[in-house]
């Protein structure tokens, strides 16, 4: 006779579901392990060819395809387990924040960093032109080179009083400026 032996500690886990399914099954399987050990044992004892124990003999291991059907169960909501993925969920949306504030905070970094770069090269380039510019300019402007053109498309010196000037002569004190913080700042005409 075959028997199906649970060890002490797991029988106590075992459901009610379970008791009943193995006190419908056993007595139905028990006759058909039998016969499947009385037909296998000979040959197993012969193919071996030592003496092997009688309780051995007749006891094939059965496993038995067992359809679960969960299609009836409804998850029970735990609050507390709720709580926690929410807090931990929160925890990692407030890492991925600060992650990508750093982020942005170190590429902006960077990105100042070569827009001063160029900006430095450009003052540079400009420092550079202005005072090529400025030396063109005093060369533009020196008399000589001026005096010496003007004879090349035959200019001459102008003679004394054909030259008029387009300031005013100072007169006195009415073309004196008032100054700021001077005690005669105002003088009425």
């Amino acid at each position: 006779m075959a028997s199906i032996t649970i060890p002490a500690g797991a029988a106590a886990l075992l459901d009610p579901l379970s008791r009943k399914i193995n006190s419908y099954c056993r007595p139905r399987l028990e006759p058909v392990a039998r016969k499947i050990g009385e037909r296998l044992a000979p040959r197993a004892v012969e193919e071996r060819g030592e003496d092997v124990p009688t309780a051995m003999r007749g006891t094939p291991e059965i496993f038995f395809h067992k359809h679960i059907d969960n299609s009836r169960l409804v998850r029970v909501v735990d609050p507390r387990r709720a709580r926690e993925m929410m807090q931990f969920a929160a925890a990692c949306a407030l890492l991925f924040v600060f992650a990508m504030v750093y982020a942005w905070q170190h590429f902006s970094a960077i990105e100042y960093g070569y827009k001063i770069e160029t900006a430095r090269s450009q003052v540079e380039t400009l420092s550079e032109q202005n005072n090529q510019l400025r030396l063109e300019q005093a060369a533009l402007r020196d008399p000589q080179r001026i005096d010496q053109m003007a004879r090349n498309l035959g200019m001459i010196a102008p003679q004394v009083g054909q030259v008029v000037g387009l300031e005013p002569a100072v007169d006195g004190p009415a073309a004196q400026m008032a100054r700021a913080g001077s005690p005669s700042a105002a003088v009425a005409p």
